[in-house]
């Protein structure tokens, strides 16, 4: 595991001040510095958020605190934060959540088939697949492998 930038600490913020950081009640055990996503809303008590997993669509934000289900810690939605990376990732990349609360590149692929086909109908369409996620954020280092852990800026607002 590399420390790309060894003046913080996993989940803590470069610059507090200019970042937009709120609150987040937990339902389940979290890290600090894992991508947190929606979990679900309890009648009159604020969001519930765990640690994200893959293509997590409902990220919310980075935990800058670890606690345990029924806590409320602090989240950061808009700044630099120092994160676990669960592969390498290219600075200036865009990212989204991985498994295990941490980031990933975040890449639309659309694949289309190659070869020749005959088109025998005016509604004929080729298969395509699109894979992507929601980017949540930039890489502001390069990452070169899984566990390494360095600065993003987060953007989930």
């Amino acid at each position: 595991m590399a420390d790309l930038f060894p003046g913080l600490g996993l989940g803590e913020c470069l610059n507090p001040e200019q970042a937009t950081i709120t609150h987040v009640k937990l339902a389940g055990e979290v890290s600090k510095g894992d991508i947190l996503a929606r979990s679900a809303v309890v009648s009159g008590d604020i969001d519930s958020a765990v640690r994200a997993n893959t293509d997590a669509a409902n990220v919310i934000g980075v935990a800058l605190k670890s606690g345990i289900a029924g806590e409320v810690i602090p989240m950061l939605l808009f700044g630099i934060v120092k994160v676990k990376a669960g592969g390498a990732i290219t600075g200036g990349s865009k990212i989204k959540a991985g498994s295990l609360g941490r980031v990933v590149t975040a890449v639309t692929t659309v694949t289309i088939p190659a070869g020749a086909t005959t088109v025998t109908s005016t509604s004929a369409q080729p298969t395509m697949t699109v894979e992507g996620g929601i980017a949540i954020g930039r890489a502001l280092q390069t990452f070169a492998a899984a566990d390494d852990v360095g600065l993003v800026l987060i953007n989930v607002g």
